[in-house]
């Protein structure tokens, strides 16, 4: 969005904004910071939210295992800090990167899906009031699967060029 601005600012209204705004390295460096900031800035209220809410992760009952002695130390820890992550990347993401390459949308979309698959597992967790979540196995199906649709978009020019005219 900010490059668009920039280059809106540019043609328009004759501002010159210095180069290397446009360049790749520099809008990832400030990509990264931004979402730093978002999570720093808003990550403690964040949480303190879901302590209130009492949205706790359900600890696993491992009893005689070394593991299981250790994890429940994480009692009442909060679950769903990954929309926060979620969140503070995709904006950086929106603000920073060129919104017109295809490669952006790959990126932003992937992220989505796989924190979706990420608060899915959650909340099963939540709701059924088990560590046991969405199953291994699912978690990889899904994965492979939106792999599998990146790479065909990426390697196969056909596919590509079929869902661009759609």
């Amino acid at each position: 969005m900010i490059i668009l601005l920039i280059e809106y600012l540019r043609k328009i209204a004759g501002f010159h904004i210095p180069a290397a705004f446009t360049y790749t390295s520099t809008r990832v460096m400030l990509a990264a910071a931004t979402a730093l900031a978002f999570t720093l800035i808003f990550g403690s209220s964040f949480i303190k939210k879901l302590y209130e809410l009492k949205i706790g992760q359900p600890i696993r009952d491992d009893s005689g295992f070394l593991l299981g002695e250790l994890h429940k130390s994480k009692k009442n820890t909060p679950t769903m800090g990954g929309i926060l992550i979620i969140f503070s990347v995709l904006t950086s993401l929106l603000l920073w990167m060129d919104l017109t390459s295809p490669f952006t949308w790959i990126l932003f979309f992937t992220a989505l899906f796989l924190g979706c698959i990420g608060g899915y597992d959650d909340y099963l967790k939540l709701r059924y009031k088990n560590a046991q979540g969405l199953s291994a196995r699912k978690k990889l199906f899904f994965q492979l699967l939106w792999a599998t649709l990146v790479i065909l978009y990426v390697q196969v020019p056909a596919v590509s060029q079929g869902i661009e005219s759609v």
